[in-house]
């Protein structure tokens, strides 16, 4: 790459960024999804997550029980596959893979599961270590992001991701804590005897 193209690709990412920074001052909703697998039964399981800006309330949403993906039949994702809100999807969850097919990340194990239902449990806590007098914390919106829905990228289509949002929000910081050390909901509970 020569001098010039060099400057000119850094110039066509710098106005990239500024506009996804832009659209992001703007949003008022971050939101998107992630599909798991597929159940015993072969239903599509998605987890959801969604922020809302005004209220700083964020919500975790799955289209089934999780523990449904620990069935001996239940086929997990091997790939990660993640959709805007909103987002205009007519492909299938196969057409999407195969769409998907240099991904080398985005594997779902059970500890993936595990770690998503411990996420789940934190958001729906709404006070403890992941939330600053009912809004969601900075760490707890991170750790919700990498693991579901870090953004989207078409900045002409208002899209901008997890970073943006850090940086344009104003989430409260909060206190650390890991997704690991935080205990499952009692309907989880409930659900695994």
């Amino acid at each position: 790459m020569t001098k010039k193209e060099n400057m000119n690709q850094e110039v066509r990412v710098s106005s990239i960024r500024t506009k996804m920074f832009d659209n992001a001052k703007k949003g008022q909703i971050f939101a998107g999804k992630r599909f798991l697998g597929f159940t015993s039964k072969g239903a599509e399981v998605w987890i959801s997550m969604e922020l809302d800006r005004a209220t700083k309330d964020l919500t975790i949403k799955t289209t089934h029980n999780l523990n449904s993906l620990l069935d001996d039949h239940a086929d997990l994702a091997q790939k990660r596959i993640v959709v805007k809100k909103g987002a205009s999807n007519l492909s299938s969850v196969h057409d999407l893979m195969r769409k998907n097919q240099k991904n080398m990340g985005g594997e779902v194990t059970e500890n993936t599961v595990l770690y998503l239902k411990k996420l789940i449990s934190a958001a729906e806590m709404k006070e403890g270590k992941g939330y600053v007098k009912g809004e969601a914390s900075r760490l707890l919106f991170r750790y919700a992001a990498n693991a579901i829905f870090e953004g989207s990228f078409d900045e002409e289509k208002g899209d901008f991701s997890w970073s943006q949002v850090m940086k344009t929000w104003e989430l409260p910081s909060g206190e650390y804590f890991l997704i690991d050390s935080m205990p499952l909901a009692e309907s989880e509970f409930k659900n695994n005897e």
